[in-house]
C-alpha cells in the first residue's frame, strides 16, 4: 500500500493547480498573439503615426496662437483688435476697429467670430459645434446678443 501523507497530497494538488493555471495562461497568450499579430514594423508604424498626429496638433496650436501676426490675418484685421478665447469652440473674437476707435465715439466696424484651421492638404470645414455657432451668427435674424451681469459685492 502507498504511504501518502496529507502534506504530500496538498503538495500534489498545489503543483497540479499550478500546472493547470500555467497551461491556461499560455493558451490565452497564444490566442491573443494569433489575434493581434504585432511585429517590430507594425509597432514602428504605430509610433510614427502617433508622433505625426502629435506634431500636427502642436503645429495647429502654435498656428492659432501666432495667427494674428501672419499675413492671412494682417490682410484683414489688426492684431490689437483680436481676443484669443482659447480655441474651443472659437479661436478669436475680432472687434474690428476697436483699437483704432478706442478714444472716439465712432462705432466698432464689426464683430467677427474667427476659427483658425491648420492644414497642408485642403481647406477644412468647421466641426459640428463650430457650424452651430456659425449658423447662430448667420441666421436671419442673428441669434447673438449682448448681456451684462453684475456681481454684487459688500464693499
Amino acid at each position: 500500500m502507498l504511504d501518502i501523507s496529507t502534506s504530500d497530497i496538498i503538495y500534489l494538488v498545489s503543483v497540479s493547480l499550478l500546472l493547470i493555471y500555467i497551461g491556461y495562461i499560455s493558451s490565452k497568450s497564444t490566442k491573443y498573439k494569433s489575434e493581434y499579430k504585432y511585429d517590430q514594423k507594425s509597432l514602428d508604424d504605430a509610433i510614427t503615426k502617433s508622433l505625426d498626429r502629435q506634431r500636427h496638433l502642436i503645429k495647429g496650436i502654435l498656428g492659432e496662437k501666432l495667427f494674428p501676426h501672419m499675413k492671412e490675418f494682417l490682410d484683414k484685421y489688426e492684431p490689437a483688435d483680436a481676443l484669443f478665447v482659447g480655441g474651443k469652440p472659437i479661436d478669436y473674437i475680432i472687434f474690428k476697429g476697436y483699437s483704432r476707435e478706442y478714444k472716439t465715439d465712432n462705432p466698432i466696424d464689426e464683430i467677427v467670430f474667427l476659427e483658425v484651421k491648420t492644414s497642408i492638404k485642403k481647406k477644412l470645414s468647421p466641426s459640428k459645434n463650430e457650424a452651430k455657432i456659425r449658423d447662430a451668427i448667420n441666421d436671419n435674424p442673428p441669434r447673438v446678443k449682448y448681456d451684462l451681469i453684475t456681481i454684487q459685492t459688500k464693499e
